[in-house]
Protein backbone atom coordinates (compact mmCIF):
# COMPACT_ATOMS: atom_id res chain seq x y z
CA UNK A 1 0.00 0.00 0.00
CA UNK A 2 1.61 3.32 -0.71
CA UNK A 3 2.53 5.77 1.83
CA UNK A 4 1.07 9.05 0.51
CA UNK A 5 -2.86 9.77 -0.08
CA UNK A 6 -4.99 12.32 -0.62
CA UNK A 7 -8.47 12.53 1.38
CA UNK A 8 -11.14 14.80 0.33
CA UNK A 9 -9.01 16.69 -1.97
CA UNK A 10 -7.53 19.04 0.59
CA UNK A 11 -6.18 16.84 3.17
CA UNK A 12 -2.66 15.22 2.45
CA UNK A 13 -1.99 11.90 4.48
CA UNK A 14 1.69 10.61 4.21
CA UNK A 15 2.75 7.80 6.56
CA UNK A 16 6.43 7.71 5.81
CA UNK A 17 6.36 11.04 7.23
CA UNK A 18 4.37 10.37 9.47
CA UNK A 19 2.28 13.84 8.87
CA UNK A 20 -0.94 15.14 7.78
CA UNK A 21 -0.79 17.90 5.91
CA UNK A 22 -3.72 20.79 4.43
CA UNK A 23 -3.30 22.01 0.94
CA UNK A 24 -6.00 24.76 1.35
CA UNK A 25 -5.04 26.18 4.67
CA UNK A 26 -1.28 25.30 4.62
CA UNK A 27 -1.55 23.66 8.64
CA UNK A 28 0.22 20.60 9.25
CA UNK A 29 0.09 17.88 11.94
CA UNK A 30 2.36 15.52 12.87
CA UNK A 31 0.91 12.05 14.10
CA UNK A 32 2.22 8.70 15.77
CA UNK A 33 2.85 5.11 14.85
CA UNK A 34 -0.26 4.34 16.42
CA UNK A 35 -2.17 7.18 14.17
CA UNK A 36 -0.56 6.26 11.07
CA UNK A 37 -1.17 2.31 11.33
CA UNK A 38 -5.30 3.26 12.02
CA UNK A 39 -5.83 5.34 9.19
CA UNK A 40 -3.65 2.52 7.09
CA UNK A 41 -6.18 0.48 8.07
CA UNK A 42 -9.05 2.69 7.62
CA UNK A 43 -7.98 3.76 4.12
CA UNK A 44 -7.91 0.33 3.26
CA UNK A 45 -11.35 -0.71 4.18
CA UNK A 46 -13.60 3.10 3.10
CA UNK A 47 -17.32 3.19 4.51
CA UNK A 48 -17.06 -0.16 6.11
CA UNK A 49 -18.02 -0.28 9.79
CA UNK A 50 -15.59 -1.72 11.74
CA UNK A 51 -15.74 -2.82 15.64
CA UNK A 52 -13.42 -1.33 18.13
CA UNK A 53 -12.30 -4.83 18.94
CA UNK A 54 -11.48 -5.59 15.66
CA UNK A 55 -9.96 -1.90 15.13
CA UNK A 56 -7.98 -2.63 18.91
CA UNK A 57 -6.33 -6.08 16.98
CA UNK A 58 -5.07 -4.68 14.13
CA UNK A 59 -3.51 -1.27 15.76
CA UNK A 60 -2.14 -2.87 19.12
CA UNK A 61 -2.77 -6.82 19.20
CA UNK A 62 -1.12 -7.46 16.15
CA UNK A 63 2.26 -6.04 17.01
CA UNK A 64 1.82 -7.85 20.66
CA UNK A 65 0.57 -4.97 22.56
CA UNK A 66 -2.50 -5.57 24.61
CA UNK A 67 -4.08 -2.13 25.14
CA UNK A 68 -8.14 -0.91 26.38
CA UNK A 69 -10.78 0.64 24.66
CA UNK A 70 -9.08 4.51 26.16
CA UNK A 71 -6.34 3.96 23.84
CA UNK A 72 -8.30 3.43 20.84
CA UNK A 73 -10.45 6.52 21.74
CA UNK A 74 -7.15 8.90 22.36
CA UNK A 75 -5.56 7.62 18.73
CA UNK A 76 -9.16 8.32 17.09
CA UNK A 77 -9.35 11.73 19.01
CA UNK A 78 -5.80 12.74 17.69
CA UNK A 79 -6.95 11.33 14.03
CA UNK A 80 -9.75 13.68 14.15
CA UNK A 81 -7.44 16.55 15.13
CA UNK A 82 -5.18 16.25 12.23
CA UNK A 83 -7.98 15.79 10.21
CA UNK A 84 -9.59 19.13 11.03
CA UNK A 85 -13.07 16.68 11.65
CA UNK A 86 -14.33 18.40 14.50
CA UNK A 87 -17.68 16.69 13.21
CA UNK A 88 -16.68 13.26 12.92
CA UNK A 89 -17.78 13.71 8.17
CA UNK A 90 -14.64 11.90 8.19
CA UNK A 91 -14.00 8.96 11.05
CA UNK A 92 -18.06 8.48 11.52
CA UNK A 93 -18.81 6.94 14.73
CA UNK A 94 -21.78 3.90 14.23
CA UNK A 95 -23.40 3.95 17.72
CA UNK A 96 -23.61 0.34 19.06
CA UNK A 97 -21.37 -0.90 15.78
CA UNK A 98 -18.40 0.96 15.49
CA UNK A 99 -16.48 3.61 13.37
CA UNK A 100 -16.51 4.30 9.61
CA UNK A 101 -13.93 5.98 7.60
CA UNK A 102 -16.04 8.37 5.34
CA UNK A 103 -13.37 10.35 3.72
CA UNK A 104 -12.85 10.17 -0.29
CA UNK A 105 -9.18 9.09 -0.70
CA UNK A 106 -7.27 9.64 -3.84
CA UNK A 107 -3.38 9.19 -4.61
CA UNK A 108 -3.56 11.97 -7.03
CA UNK A 109 -2.06 15.19 -5.62
CA UNK A 110 -1.67 17.18 -9.15
CA UNK A 111 -5.75 16.26 -9.28
CA UNK A 112 -6.35 17.78 -5.86
CA UNK A 113 -4.08 20.48 -6.31
CA UNK A 114 -6.27 21.65 -9.48
CA UNK A 115 -9.35 21.24 -7.91
CA UNK A 116 -8.45 23.79 -5.01
CA UNK A 117 -6.98 26.10 -7.28
CA UNK A 118 -10.18 25.82 -9.34
CA UNK A 119 -12.28 26.23 -6.28
CA UNK A 120 -10.21 29.12 -4.78
CA UNK A 121 -10.30 31.00 -8.20
CA UNK A 122 -14.45 30.33 -7.80
CA UNK A 123 -14.37 31.36 -4.60
CA UNK A 124 -12.42 34.95 -5.46
CA UNK A 125 -14.62 35.61 -8.32
CA UNK A 126 -17.74 35.47 -6.45
CA UNK A 127 -15.87 37.83 -3.62
CA UNK A 128 -15.38 40.40 -6.13
CA UNK A 129 -19.08 39.88 -8.06
CA UNK A 130 -20.23 40.53 -3.94
CA UNK A 131 -18.38 43.27 -3.47
CA UNK A 132 -19.15 44.75 -6.70
CA UNK A 133 -22.97 44.68 -5.85
CA UNK A 134 -22.12 45.94 -2.53
CA UNK A 135 -20.16 49.02 -4.16
CA UNK A 136 -22.96 49.66 -6.43
CA UNK A 137 -25.78 49.60 -4.03
CA UNK A 138 -23.66 51.93 -1.82
CA UNK A 139 -23.31 54.19 -4.93
CA UNK A 140 -27.20 53.63 -5.46
CA UNK A 141 -28.51 55.08 -2.02
CA UNK A 142 -25.63 58.00 -1.81
CA UNK A 143 -26.55 59.59 -5.38
CA UNK A 144 -30.15 61.09 -3.78
CA UNK A 145 -28.08 61.84 -0.95
CA UNK A 146 -25.90 63.85 -3.08
CA UNK A 147 -28.36 65.68 -4.96
CA UNK A 148 -29.88 66.49 -1.68
CA UNK A 149 -26.80 68.15 -0.14
CA UNK A 150 -26.10 69.84 -4.00
CA UNK A 151 -29.56 71.59 -3.75
CA UNK A 152 -29.00 72.49 -0.16
CA UNK A 153 -25.45 73.81 -0.61
CA UNK A 154 -26.86 75.95 -3.41
CA UNK A 155 -29.90 77.24 -1.26
CA UNK A 156 -26.86 77.79 1.68
CA UNK A 157 -24.79 80.34 -1.06
CA UNK A 158 -27.61 82.21 -2.59
CA UNK A 159 -28.63 82.87 1.25
CA UNK A 160 -25.32 84.41 1.99
CA UNK A 161 -25.41 86.28 -1.53
CA UNK A 162 -28.25 87.94 -0.80
CA UNK A 163 -27.33 88.99 3.03
CA UNK A 164 -24.06 89.90 1.89
CA UNK A 165 -25.62 92.13 -0.91
CA UNK A 166 -28.42 93.49 1.81
CA UNK A 167 -25.50 94.26 4.20
CA UNK A 168 -22.96 95.53 2.03
CA UNK A 169 -25.25 98.02 0.81
CA UNK A 170 -26.49 99.03 4.42
CA UNK A 171 -23.09 99.87 5.31
CA UNK A 172 -22.21 101.73 1.76
CA UNK A 173 -25.41 103.84 1.97
CA UNK A 174 -24.71 104.88 6.09
CA UNK A 175 -21.03 106.15 5.42
CA UNK A 176 -18.95 108.35 3.17
CA UNK A 177 -18.61 105.71 0.34
CA UNK A 178 -22.44 105.68 -0.40
CA UNK A 179 -21.57 109.37 -1.87
CA UNK A 180 -19.64 106.91 -4.27
CA UNK A 181 -22.23 105.10 -5.54
CA UNK A 182 -24.36 105.74 -8.96
CA UNK A 183 -27.83 105.13 -8.93
CA UNK A 184 -30.33 103.94 -11.78
CA UNK A 185 -34.18 103.29 -11.65
CA UNK A 186 -35.53 100.54 -13.33
CA UNK A 187 -39.34 99.08 -13.94
CA UNK A 188 -37.83 95.54 -13.58
CA UNK A 189 -34.84 93.20 -13.90
CA UNK A 190 -34.56 89.83 -15.37
CA UNK A 191 -32.70 87.13 -13.99
CA UNK A 192 -30.91 84.35 -16.47
CA UNK A 193 -29.85 81.92 -14.43
CA UNK A 194 -31.52 78.71 -12.45
CA UNK A 195 -28.97 79.41 -9.45
CA UNK A 196 -31.55 81.65 -7.64
CA UNK A 197 -35.61 81.20 -6.42
CA UNK A 198 -36.39 84.36 -8.58
CA UNK A 199 -35.96 85.42 -11.85
CA UNK A 200 -37.49 89.02 -11.79
CA UNK A 201 -37.45 92.14 -9.55
CA UNK A 202 -39.80 94.81 -9.99
CA UNK A 203 -39.47 98.21 -9.31
CA UNK A 204 -35.44 98.36 -9.11
CA UNK A 205 -32.64 100.77 -8.21
CA UNK A 206 -29.60 99.40 -9.66
CA UNK A 207 -25.96 100.64 -7.60
CA UNK A 208 -22.77 100.23 -9.17
CA UNK A 209 -19.25 100.25 -7.05
CA UNK A 210 -16.06 99.20 -8.08
CA UNK A 211 -16.64 96.79 -10.06
CA UNK A 212 -20.01 95.41 -8.61
CA UNK A 213 -23.41 95.87 -9.50
CA UNK A 214 -26.19 95.57 -6.48
CA UNK A 215 -30.23 95.49 -7.56
CA UNK A 216 -32.52 96.22 -4.57
CA UNK A 217 -36.61 96.15 -4.96
CA UNK A 218 -39.13 98.11 -3.09
CA UNK A 219 -39.53 95.16 -0.61
CA UNK A 220 -35.66 94.85 -0.11
CA UNK A 221 -34.96 91.59 -1.95
CA UNK A 222 -31.43 92.22 -3.26
CA UNK A 223 -28.80 90.74 -5.92
CA UNK A 224 -24.73 91.47 -5.90
CA UNK A 225 -22.75 90.52 -9.03
CA UNK A 226 -20.05 91.58 -11.01
CA UNK A 227 -20.35 94.78 -13.73
CA UNK A 228 -19.39 92.56 -16.89
CA UNK A 229 -22.23 89.52 -15.59
CA UNK A 230 -24.77 89.28 -18.16
CA UNK A 231 -27.22 87.31 -16.52
CA UNK A 232 -29.14 90.03 -15.48
CA UNK A 233 -31.34 92.62 -17.86
CA UNK A 234 -32.59 95.62 -16.26
CA UNK A 235 -35.84 97.87 -18.48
Amino acid sequence: MSAEFIINDDIQVNLEESEIHHFKTGRTYPIGSNESELLKYFISRPNEVITRQVLIEQVWVSKGIYVEDGSLMQTISICRKALEDKTGMIIVTERGKGYRFAGQVTQDKERALQKIKRRQESEEAEQQTANSNEENTKAESAAPVDKKNNLLTLIALFIIAAVCSHYLFTYLNRNSLGEELTGQHFLSCKIASDEFTFNELNNVTLYEHKGRKIIIDNSGKSLSFPSDFTGVTCE
